[in-house]
Formats: structure tokens, sequence, C-alpha cells
């Protein structure tokens, strides 16, 4: 389920739907294993959005993050959402790593976008006692690379900011088509 990470790796946590994974993604965590002092970096797309906004199928973001983050060292493709009740939010995902591996150190790694109503997340307090945050300015990263645009984009063929390997398996199996 967890990847076997040495004990008490830093481990720096990478959520979100990944609907599709680009490289504003891949560039958040080439960044954080670069910038802070983290081992790994443990991407995890959620099961099932906390908010319900639709998601494409979480075997086919699994398989298109794996091809997305295939060419970093030190960066693990987690599906531990897809185990735990919906709709699940950051707190329990933590809950669960922290239960199952008490030893790591944990942190969320962020765009700076997400700070704008952090605190209005379930169990954010508790989040902050269980994982350092470390933000990152999501503008700097890839100026315009949102899913929302990113899957409107590819519907006029714009593949843009998209790994080839993202890219070939999104037009093989018609996504945001």
């Amino acid at each position: 389920m967890l990847p076997n990470s040495p004990l008490n790796a830093k481990v720096g946590i990478l959520g979100g739907s990944f609907d599709p994974p680009h490289l504003g993604h891949t560039l958040l965590a080439l960044s954080a294993l670069a910038t802070t002092p983290i081992d790994e970096v443990w991407v995890m797309p959620c099961a099932a959005h906390a908010f319900q906004k639709p998601l494409t199928s979480f075997e086919h973001r699994i398989y298109m993050c794996e091809q997305a983050f295939s060419q970093l060292k030190n960066v693990h493709i987690v599906d531990i959402e897809q185990k735990l009740p919906t709709p699940n939010f950051t707190i329990a995902t933590l809950e669960e790593i922290s239960k199952l591996r008490p030893d790591l150190n944990l942190s969320l790694v962020m765009g700076s976008d997400l700070m704008d109503h952090f605190d209005t997340w379930e169990g954010a307090d508790d989040i902050r006692k269980l994982a350092k945050l470390n933000i990152f300015d999501r503008k700097a990263l890839l100026p315009g690379a949102q899913s929302t645009q990113i899957r409107q984009a590819v519907k006029q063929q714009d593949f843009s900011h998209l790994d080839l390997k993202v890219r070939a398996y999104i037009q093989k199996h018609n996504l945001y088509a």
C-alpha cells in the first residue's frame, strides 16, 4: 500500500485529482525534491473528489501519474486514497499514513493557490500537526497549468502542458474528448 521508504524518511505528500497530471505537477515534485529537505515525494491521486467534482476513473489517473512522474527519481505513485472511505479528506489520509508509518516525517507539497482556503479544509489545524506545509508559487512553476484549462486544451488537440507518455495515453483512450 505504501512505498518501502527508509526508516524516519522525510516524505513530501503531493495530493490532487491529477485529472490529468501535467507538467506543472511534475515541476512541483521536482522543486520539492530540489529545494526542501525531503527524501521522497509521494504522489497521491484522490479516489473521489471531496467536493463531488466528477473525475476520470482512478485507474486512468493512476496510470497517467505513473507515466508523468516516471523520469523523476524518489517519486512514488501511491494509491492509498482508493482504499479509504469516501469522501476522503487530506486529514484522513495523513492519519492513515501516520498510523501505518509513525516514523515518517511528513510534509504537504502544495501550490500557493491552495493556501487561500486552506483554513477551511477539514481538520486544517490537525493537518498542521501531522505535516509541515511546503508551499510553492504556482505561477512561477508553470503559468496557465491548471487541469480545467488543460482538459479544455486537449479537446482542441493542444497537449503542450503534458508529458509525451500522458499525451499518448489520453489519445489512446480518448480521454477528455
